[in-house]
């Protein structure tokens, strides 16, 4: 393999494991896009137990509401409902005997100042983005098979190079990150450390575990050349046997 040659395919994998770790971070950190990450904090937190405990005369659930809200929110976020579909139903008690129903929608509640359209906004390029990470890593890896040519084998391995690192640095930067987040949150909000960590454990869980999968899929890459017949070797042989041929003639 000339220098050139070489220069050009290690460069094109640096640039591919900085986009796979992208990928990888960033398909994590999508699952802050639903409600069951919030869901889940809400009640570790249990909220109506703290306002009680601080003195607040609650007439509603608190912790409903607020997954209703967060719901309704999200989906808004994500693109799958219109304002039609972001009502919030209401029940105030007025009096031990009767209660009032109240409909809210959660665009005049949050998105005065275009809070939630702008988020949305976000989000969209932010799903584009993925989708952009994706096809560069996909045209870098048909940029190694034509540098390759023929050599196959060569092109999967260094695609396979690729993902190893890539799953190794995301698995490093999940668990430090992580560990670090956890302490500074358990030292600095004692009262409401239980939700957060709820929060933020299953994202930095779901990087680690993307990170898994890539190394896994980076070492198959690596070995399956192992199994395959590499074309150059299968020409060679047919080469000399040609030229065996025309020294008989």
């Amino acid at each position: 393999m000339g220098l050139i040659k070489l220069s050009s395919i290690l460069i094109i994998t640096l640039v591919m494991v900085s986009l796979i770790i992208s990928l990888n971070i960033s398909l994590g950190v999508k699952q802050l896009l639903y409600p069951q990450l919030y869901e889940k904090a809400i009640e570790k937190i249990n909220i109506n137990k703290l306002l009680g405990e601080g003195g607040t005369n609650i007439t509603y659930n608190v912790s409903g509401l607020l997954t209703q809200i967060i719901e309704k929110s999200l989906s808004y976020v994500r693109g799958e409902s219109e304002r039609e579909n972001l009502y919030l139903e209401i029940e105030k008690n007025i009096t031990p005997e009767g209660r009032l129903q109240q409909k809210i929608n959660v665009l005049d509640l949050f998105d005065k100042e275009g809070t939630l359209t702008n988020a949305k906004t976000y989000v969209n390029y932010y799903n584009k983005g993925i989708l952009l990470i994706e096809g560069l890593i996909l045209f870098l890896t048909i940029i190694i098979l034509l540098i390759n040519g023929k050599n196959f084998n060569s092109s999967i391995r260094w695609v396979g190079i690729a993902l190893i690192i890539a799953g190794i640095i995301v698995i490093i930067i999940s668990s430090i990150i992580g560990n670090l987040l956890y302490t500074q949150i358990s030292t600095s909000f004692p009262i409401i450390q239980p939700g957060i960590t709820q929060l933020i454990t299953p994202i930095f869980h779901a990087i680690k575990i993307n990170g898994i999968i890539t190394l896994i899929i980076g070492f198959l890459m690596l070995i399956t050349p192992i199994f395959l017949p590499n074309k150059k070797e299968k020409e060679e042989p047919e080469e000399k046997k040609s030229v065996k041929v025309t020294k008989t003639k």
